[in-house]
């Protein structure tokens, strides 16, 4: 019994050799036909020349269109820095801005701009379509009208509406403004 089995042992092993071998020997022929010889081709200059000429338009073609990106990456980078300068300006005139106003000085403000008068004393100038929003008390202020300190002011319209400082007062105003006083006219 143990005989059979060393001889089963051994069996495959020949096998496993002759497969092994046979392989081997395939692959040398085709290593050996592949040897060039006179049989083989020959590459002519005017061929390469001629691939040479189409690798080099294809080139020309390709450096074309990385050319033509470059220059719309180029304006893709302009456009982006000119709407982040608008956004930075947007951003920073959506916020309140504290300002200090001498007495007799008129602060102008433009449409959607809002006011807050946080100290002083100061009247409402109505403008040609109507009055200044006070937003905390639900009424039109007209021209004359005292501003209520620590109330929210909306400005519908650029149309002349602003407000007069009787005394030296502070505000808190978020959007476009322009402060006028006796010597001169200062814009924000």
């Amino acid at each position: 019994m143990k005989f059979i089995r060393n001889t089963d042992y051994i069996h495959k092993i020949i096998v496993l050799a002759l497969f092994i071998s046979t392989l081997l020997l395939i692959h040398m022929v085709q290593v050996v036909s592949a040897i060039p010889g006179e049989e083989d081709p020959l590459v002519l200059k005017s061929y390469l020349d001629q691939e040479n000429a189409k690798l080099n338009e294809e080139i020309k073609r390709l450096n074309d269109i990385i050319n033509e990106l470059n220059v719309k990456a180029d304006n893709l980078v302009k456009k982006n820095e000119s709407l982040s300068a608008k956004l930075e300006e947007l951003s920073s005139a959506r916020q309140f801005e504290a300002i200090e106003v001498k007495a007799g000085s008129k602060v102008m403000l433009g449409a959607s701009t809002e006011i807050v008068l946080r100290s002083g004393k100061a009247t409402a100038i109505a403008g040609t379509y109507g009055g200044l929003a006070d937003l905390a008390a639900g009424v039109d202020l007209q021209t004359g009208d005292n501003v209520t300190p620590n109330h929210l002011l909306l400005i519908a319209r650029d149309d002349g509406r602003g407000i007069v400082a009787e005394t030296d007062i502070w505000v808190l105003i978020k959007g476009k403004y322009t402060i006028e006083t006796d010597e001169e006219k200062e814009e924000e």
